[in-house]
């Protein structure tokens, strides 16, 4: 009833980007370690920078607790999730 999740930013620095996270309906304040890659511009003259930004969440802090046993050895899904991502920002034209 939920397909997808939103990330809205609300502050980027040198070292962090944070925002509101909604999932399963629910949003929450998030931080995300942030690391920049540099500026480009590429073959057709577009100016591009490069980030990576990564952080952990819990499922049960969105309302998912749903957890059962996957697979032969009886292993449960864990509540954390890592959020990894590689993002490519362009100005607007």
């Amino acid at each position: 009833s939920h397909p997808e999740m939103t990330f809205v930013s609300t502050s980027v620095s040198e070292e962090s980007m944070a925002g509101e996270l909604t999932i399963n309906g629910v949003t929450k304040h998030v931080e995300l370690d942030l690391e920049f890659h540099g500026v480009v511009v590429d073959g057709y003259g577009t100016t591009r920078a490069g980030f990576s930004a990564e952080g952990e969440i819990k499922r049960s802090d969105f309302g998912i607790d749903f957890n059962m046993p996957v697979g032969m050895d009886g292993m449960l899904i864990s509540d954390k999730v890592t959020i990894s991502l590689e993002v490519q920002l362009v100005p607007q034209g």
